[in-house]
């Protein structure tokens, strides 16, 4: 699947799509005109090809941007901006909900582009671990029962909050139901089991049946700890939690804990290629 494993062509197309529209929205504010009206279609295309053929040429451009989080943020700013327009009613700022009101439809469109491009890159980044490191262990584990039962309680909470904020506040956009429904699903899903890839690099964890990766780069792995009934390891910013994998569901934990042990121990290598 193309989304799943990115190539370097399916990789620079979505550069170019980015970098493309986002030259379109700059040249139709600063004309004046609409957006798609020829010359900001033209600027945009020309743009985007620029940054398509730029992208195509440099083959650890995904590394570098997931080196400096800038996918995250690609995604998290305008998601934030959009955001504060349901706290409207709790936090006043002034004029903030009128400017809302006039670029919701921008901001909405920079969100969801920033989102899809941020799955490519982060996709990308492992696709090119996999080309390009070898494999120190992999395995497949549950997450442990305090996990599970953490995850379920807050999920249920902060779902069942986010419902009733919805129907209680009337901001300019509303969504808390959304994210309610999200993490009431995810709580019934909290417990399923994941697939654990450690390069020299970092570390990629996959929950099968979804598209998206998350790679821990090998910096901000910290420690790691065995016992009889969980495998934590422990992350650095922005991770604020251990990732928790049930023993029972691991086979040889005592190796893999070796194996995580030992990259962490070493001499951190230079993952940009």
């Amino acid at each position: 699947m193309p989304f799943r494993r990115p190539s370097a062509t399916f990789f620079s197309v979505a550069t170019g799509w980015y970098v493309g529209l986002f030259g379109l929205g700059v040249t139709g504010l600063a004309l004046g005109v609409g957006y798609v009206t020829p010359w900001p279609l033209t600027i945009g295309a020309c743009v985007g090809l620029l940054a398509a053929a730029g992208s195509y040429t440099r083959a650890d451009l995904a590394t570098r941007l997931v080196r400096t989080c800038l996918p995250h943020l690609l995604a998290g700013v305008p998601f934030v901006l959009v955001f504060s327009g349901a706290l409207s009613p709790v936090i006043d700022i002034p004029k903030y909900e009128s400017w809302l009101t006039t670029w919701l439809s921008e901001l909405l469109v920079i969100t969801v582009a920033g989102f899809v491009f941020y799955l490519v890159s982060i996709n990308r980044h492992v696709a090119i671990r996999y080309e390009q490191d070898s494999v120190v262990v992999d395995w497949i584990a549950e997450p442990d029962a305090r996990y599970r039962r953490l995850v379920r309680a807050a999920s249920v909470g902060v779902g069942f909050g986010c419902l009733v904020l919805g129907f209680v506040v009337d901001p300019i956009v509303n969504p808390f139901p959304g994210i309610g429904g999200v993490l009431l699903v995810q709580a019934f899903f909290s417990g399923r089991r994941r697939e654990y890839v450690l390069f020299e690099s970092g570390l990629c964890i996959h929950r099968p049946g979804t598209i998206n990766y998350q790679f821990v780069p090998r910096k901000q792995l910290r420690s790691v700890d065995l016992t009889d009934d969980r495998l934590a390891i422990r992350r650095g910013f922005p991770w604020p939690f251990p990732i928790r994998c049930a023993t029972a569901t691991i086979r040889r934990p005592r190796q893999v804990a070796d194996a995580l042990t030992r990259v962490l121990t070493s001499t951190p290598v230079d993952d940009r290629n």
